[in-house]
């Protein structure tokens, strides 16, 4: 079975695994060869741009999951925790 962070670290892996063959095709397309200033970007490559802009944004939306992700793990074990003592103060009133 795997964990969350399994699965967050797998999605991670896989997006930078796809981005770095998109950026070289992105690049080709834009018939872009060599290293670009940010305003050469901004005033010829609006594609670049945009393609950039969504990858920052998808990537924040991603790690604000995984440390979401990461609260609620930590929440459940708490809860976990709380239940084991409960239980075992029941069985000791029990006895």
């Amino acid at each position: 079975m795997t964990t969350i962070t399994d699965r967050v670290e797998y999605a991670n892996a896989s997006a930078h695994d796809f981005a770095d063959p998109a950026i070289k095709v992105l690049f080709e397309l834009l018939s872009i060869d060599k290293r670009i200033k940010a305003e050469t970007v901004a005033k010829n490559h609006s594609v670049l741009l945009a393609a950039l802009i969504e990858a920052a944004a998808k990537t924040y939306a991603v790690e604000r999951q995984y440390e979401a992700a990461e609260r609620i793990a930590d929440g459940l074990f708490e809860i976990a925790d709380t239940l084991r003592r409960v239980a075992l103060a029941i069985e000791e009133n029990q006895s």
